[in-house]
């Protein structure tokens, strides 16, 4: 199942976002497709078109003034629009640029009356032919860009419903390939990458010395076999016999951080060779690390925090 190559409509798409940074013209794209929206029936609608968000939008649309300075706003446009130029030809919104080209660009803000608040919202409520026929500049504009909004969203959803079959398609071969090697897998939150950042950095507190990093040694300090305190078999006997992979000393094994946020063990980057043949993967180790480092508070290691 293919999913790259190029999408009709993302490069497009993504060219009339950079409009979006223009506070009026965006207004009026929302006032358009409002419109358009309320000619389907209310559950048939895109969400934040509905009826229930008719109150957040009347309050987003009201405060435009709150952010609002022409001069700012216009040359947020006219970047936009350099942007939007260099597109090339194939990438372009044939409609817009015929739009913009009935339009005097240069007097775009001296011919909109949409800089007021009761005027703007005033076009929540009428119909898509009333846009259509306005005189407004940036209404005009709205009016040329929705076909490139909906060919853009339908592009997106093409692109991503084909992504994820098949991101299911890979998944079932990791599953399969994982099964016929005797390794489950493991499941990494909700998908996402998480980033922080802190100092490793050691503490003390109350006559007590953490040192920053958390070793074998610590872990199997703190081994009692028991709850929290109980390590791997095949960990303990490894640390015992001081194997350490291709290591002379221990590598740490957890780092204690500046920053609380920062909940994580770091591995023995031997995992991939002397760990395996020992038949210990990534996580086991793992578990043994969080097994023996955490609340491991003496001067041979640091806990997990």
């Amino acid at each position: 199942m293919a999913i790259s190559g190029e999408q009709p409509g993302l490069a497009r798409g993504a060219g009339e976002a950079l409009l979006g940074q223009a506070q009026i013209l965006s207004s009026a794209r929302t006032f358009y497709r409002w419109a358009k929206e309320h000619e389907k029936p209310d559950a048939a609608r895109k969400g934040g078109f509905q009826d229930g968000d008719r109150n957040e939008t009347i309050d987003r649309l009201s405060h435009v003034e709150c952010q609002y300075l022409p001069d700012v706003d216009r040359k947020l446009l006219d970047g936009a629009l350099k942007e939007y130029h260099r597109l090339e030809a194939k990438d372009r919104d044939t409609a817009f640029d015929t739009a913009l080209g009935q339009i005097d660009v240069d007097r775009l803000y001296d011919d909109t009356k949409l800089a007021d608040t009761a005027t703007r919202l005033d076009w929540l409520d009428r119909p898509a032919a009333v846009f259509e026929a306005s005189d407004d500049p940036f209404i005009k504009l709205a009016a040329a860009l929705y076909p490139g909004d909906l060919a853009a969203e339908g592009a997106e959803k093409d692109r991503a419903g084909r992504t994820q079959a098949a991101r299911a398609i890979y998944m079932q071969g990791l599953l399969a390939y994982r099964k016929t090697i005797g390794r489950p897998v493991y499941p990494d939150a909700n998908g996402s990458l998480r980033l922080t950042w802190g100092k490793v950095t050691g503490r003390t507190q109350d006559g007590q010395i953490w040192t920053p990093c958390a070793t074998a040694e610590g872990l199997l300090a703190k081994h009692t076999g028991k709850g929290e305190f109980e390590a791997l078999d095949a960990a303990v006997t490894a640390i015992r016999a001081k194997d350490y992979g291709p290591y002379i000393a221990p590598e740490p094994l957890a780092l204690l951080p500046s920053d609380e946020g920062v909940k994580t063990a770091v591995l023995n980057r031997a995992l991939g060779s002397e760990a395996d043949r020992r038949s210990l993967d990534s996580l086991e180790w793992a578990s043994a690390c969080a097994a023996g480092a955490a609340h491991n508070r003496h001067s041979a290691s640091a806990p997990i925090t």
